[in-house]
């Protein structure tokens, strides 16, 4: 295999320059992957809660404590939903999460659900603003958090184009205020 097949160029979010790396290799069949669902919450109660009701759904669900493991895990695993707090101890917050998610180009697209116990309208509004998909708030029912995670993994790249449409409205929204 060339070279340039077992790699690929990276821009980082720290550094303009860009830089190769090994290309991950996905472990696990194609047919599980569409089923991955990873959380980044430093609530392990929170954690445990949504692992229990996604794995009982059917999902794989992989955990992310903050938002340096939550990006390489996202490389690695290229999961169908990504499920975020806003508030976490750490260097980034759920919000500067979803916006470096949203930057990266490998894993950009994954839909991006906010799970969280932030009520206001402004921070829903900024997480949509910034790309999210959804704003769950905490505490949440189970057959609602499954319906809304089947909804996101199914919907894929159907979600794209409404995103779009979204952030547009929500920036204005955020700016006016």
């Amino acid at each position: 295999m060339p070279e340039r097949d077992k790699q690929t160029a990276v821009q980082s979010l720290d550094a303009p320059e860009l830089i190769f790396v090994e290309k991950p290799q996905d472990p696990r069949p194609e047919e599980n992957k569409s089923k991955v669902i990873v959380i980044v919450d430093d609530d392990p109660d929170t954690v445990s809660m949504v692992t229990k009701i996604g794995c009982s759904a059917g999902y794989t669900v992989m955990e992310a404590a903050n938002g340096k493991e939550c990006l390489s895990l996202l490389w690695r695993v290229g999961p169908q939903l990504l499920m975020l707090d806003v508030k976490m101890a750490g260097f980034f917050d759920g919000f500067e999460i979803c916006r470096r998610v949203r930057l990266d180009p490998h894993v950009g697209q994954t839909p991006i659900a906010f799970l969280t116990a932030r009520r206001t309208r402004e921070d829903a509004e900024l997480g949509i603003a910034l790309g999210a998909d959804d704003f769950i708030v905490k505490p949440f029912d189970a057959p609602n958090l499954v319906e809304r995670i089947g909804y996101l993994v199914s919907q894929g790249q159907a979600l794209v184009a409404r995103r779009a449409r979204r952030i547009a409205a929500a920036r204005n929204r955020v700016h006016s205020h």
